[in-house]
């Protein structure tokens, strides 16, 4: 798959609708997890790399900068200031 599209898992639960490149969430999307959680933001080659925010259904949200799926830079607290995380 290339470009704009949406992808549906068999079990109907998970759904990725944004930017495709080889068959991978690549550019801007936004990813609906089977437990409820959002997660809006940038992708490169399936996994979270880049600016994007992680809703929970329960619990805090999240939002940042990603690397390899991953929350690097916190940019979530009230204060506005960022927190690189080790």
């Amino acid at each position: 798959m290339q470009g704009n599209g949406e992808m549906i898992w068999k079990e109907g639960i998970k759904k990725y609708i944004g930017e495709f490149k080889n068959n991978q969430r690549n550019g801007t999307g936004t990813f609906y997890y089977e437990n409820g959680n959002v997660f809006e933001g940038e992708w490169k080659d399936g996994k979270r790399n880049g600016k994007g925010t992680l809703t929970k259904k329960e619990g805090p949200m999240k939002s940042g900068i990603w690397e390899d799926d991953k929350l690097t830079t916190d940019e979530s607290t009230s204060t506005g200031r960022r927190k690189k995380k080790k």
